[in-house]
């Protein structure tokens, strides 16, 4: 094959818990495969030190805010931007245009968009600004390790996670996904997310109204937590909060209890892996609970109306408070799944529609639709003292930022939502061994 070692290609890496994995898998095959050069960088490095790297390719997972939008548009035109989503499919069908950058022109300047199905070209219409014919369908090249089991000795096994967690081999587990993620936003700082929404052209109103009404979900979820321990007191409880939530407020609100687990450093894999019973709150890990064959129950925490996905509807029993959720751990309890049977059938077919495309190989095929744009790259001139000094700007400032974080929190309260330079490390050489060990 010929060498395309000089062809580099720079991958942004936004959340560490969600994205890592899946883009270290990535960098991997189009490293072994392609013989491509391919960097990590954390979300926003793209922006700011992409001349450190002088990358032929430059991958990201969307194009919303104002300053992306505008760095797009002072880029060489000879490098090719690629959108590989990660954010969830969307809960809503109605936001579909969005991943088609909506009302936004910049995403005229995109090259390709790797979709997770084969329809979202359906959603397409005239006023688009990215063309009809960039949009390649790839599936979920992150879902690959749910769907592959020979992929996923890449995480920690249940029985490690287990004792390490110092819960006893034989007791059963119910995990809490959560999703507050608007609860975060308004007892943090509702006036810079307000800045943010903004900043990504959405009309802020309806989401900060939101972000108030799921400061109540949260506090009836505290109210829940503590009903469920006493009530099932032979089950050990798991709350994993969503990666873009403040965990801090749940170390600081739960009560404390040998029963219950903050597990803020489990992959939702490994969460999974672990699970007897799974509550959610119709999200993305209602799709990956199903794809395990884990059973699950959506519950709004009587805020239904906070988040209402139409995508994840109805493939798990619903419980719309607390007297109904117990009702259904208790079935669930006497092994009586007649309520999560009726949902079957559904489930099935929206995995079938929004999940199933390219199955544990998704990445593969993101890695030859990328292969496929980067063979005809043109080169483009960057002095090496430019280089050199965005090198060094880059390096020298994501070490202070690297030790920073180490010592003062995330803003938003976030459990080391960004990847740092030993993630990235630890994940190459893990992907890397893993490829190397089943070729």
């Amino acid at each position: 094959m010929k060498s395309n070692r000089i062809t580099k290609i720079l991958i942004s890496v936004d959340h560490r818990w969600r994205d890592l994995p899946g883009h270290s898998y990535l960098a991997e095959i189009l490293e072994q495969r392609y013989n491509y050069k391919v960097i990590l960088v954390r979300d926003g490095d793209e922006v700011k030190y992409w001349q450190a790297f002088k990358p032929n390719v430059i991958i990201i997972n969307h194009l919303l805010e104002r300053h992306k939008r505008n760095w797009i548009k002072t880029l060489p035109p000879q490098i090719k931007v690629i959108i590989l989503p990660t954010e969830g499919i969307t809960a809503y069908t109605k936001d579909m245009k969005n991943l088609l950058g909506g009302n936004r022109a910049e995403y005229r300047l995109i090259t390709a968009l790797l979709s997770w199905v084969s329809f979202l070209d359906s959603y397409w219409s005239e006023d688009c600004f990215l063309e009809r014919e960039k949009i390649f369908p790839v599936g979920v090249s992150r879902f690959d390790f749910f769907f592959e089991p020979k992929i996923q000795s890449v995480f920690r096994n249940p029985d490690y996670l287990k004792k390490n967690l110092k819960i006893p081999s034989d007791k059963k587990i119910i995990t809490f996904f959560l999703n507050f993620v608007y609860a975060t936003t308004a007892a943090r700082n509702i006036k810079l997310w307000e800045k943010i929404l903004i900043n990504q052209g959405y009309d802020p109103q309806p989401y900060i109204k939101r972000a108030f009404e799921d400061l109540k979900a949260r506090e009836n979820f505290l109210q829940t937590v503590e009903e469920i321990r006493k009530k099932f007191p032979q089950y050990y409880l798991l709350v994993k909060p969503h990666p873009n939530e403040d965990y801090h407020f749940y170390k600081k609100h739960l009560k404390k209890s040998s029963q219950v687990r903050i597990v803020c450093n489990l992959y939702s894999i490994e969460a999974l892996f672990l699970s007897d019973l799974v509550i959610q709150r119709r999200c993305t890990t209602g799709l990956e609970a199903a794809i395990l064959n884990k059973l699950a129950i959506d519950y709004s925490y009587e805020e239904s109306f906070v988040y209402d996905g139409d995508l994840v509807k109805g493939i798990w029993p619903e419980a719309q408070n607390k007297d109904e959720l117990i009702n259904l751990i208790s079935l669930w309890e006497k092994n009586d799944f007649r309520l999560w049977q009726n949902c079957e059938e559904e489930g099935k077919d929206r995995l079938k529609k929004w999940v199933y495309l390219n199955k544990g190989q998704a990445t593969q095929k993101a890695a030859e639709v990328v292969h496929m744009l980067a063979q005809n790259t043109m080169k483009y001139n960057l002095s090496n003292a430019v280089i050199f000094k965005n090198k060094i700007k880059y390096y020298g400032i994501s070490l202070i930022k690297d030790i920073y974080r180490k010592i003062f929190p995330d803003r938003w309260g976030r459990y080391n939502k960004a990847p740092n330079f030993f993630d990235f490390w630890l994940w190459r050489r893990k992907i890397r061994n893993l490829l190397e060990n089943n070729d």
